[in-house]
């Protein structure tokens, strides 16, 4: 049974909260479909991906997708494969062309010219195509971790350190 000083105590929060302006209201509604909106997608290596793979997809709700196109897709094979998902209710919101991640590219030697004029073509094409983002991340000599360590709260982290990378990768350098 509610005591007469809880039930006050509830009443006056109430009524206080009551005349605070609203900080965790709802703003403006934005269109599901809006392209400003979140997007939800699914990282799609589109190659291995079948016509089936897309179908299960579209009946999960997916309508963005972040194309992995590997290296050297064509803009013949992007169109072909926007208009493939556009089939499936799906649009490219991000593409990944894996030129960048080559290791002549990332040590600055060899074919670096090539394999860097290679993906700004891949750039121009998202570009004709008016796919908004091209995903790039950077892993110098394809190195994500220098280090395993414990976190203040206890799980465990991957951790890269400058000091600790020349010496593990010496033999990528050469």
């Amino acid at each position: 049974m509610l005591s007469r000083r809880l039930f006050s105590l509830a009443a006056s929060a109430a009524a206080l909260h009551a005349q605070l302006p609203n900080q965790r209201g709802p703003g403006p509604k934005i269109d599901e479909y809006d392209p400003a909106n979140t997007k939800l997608s699914h990282r799609m290596p589109i190659r291995s991906l079948s016509d089936d793979d897309l179908l299960f997809l579209q009946q999960l709700g997916i309508r963005w997708a972040r194309i992995e196109f590997g290296a050297d897709a064509s803009f013949e094979f992007m169109r072909a494969t926007q208009q493939r998902l556009r089939r499936f209710g799906m649009e490219i919101y991000s593409a990944v062309d894996y030129n960048y991640r080559e290791l002549d590219v990332q040590l600055g030697r060899g074919r670096r010219d090539e394999f860097i004029e290679k993906y700004c073509r891949f750039l121009t094409n998202c570009g004709h195509l008016r796919i908004p983002v091209a995903d790039y991340d950077w892993h110098p000599a394809n190195t994500y971790t220098t280090a395993l360590v414990n976190s203040p709260r206890g799980y465990r982290a991957r951790e890269f350190s400058q000091n600790r990378f020349p010496h593990q990768n010496r033999k990528a350098r050469l």
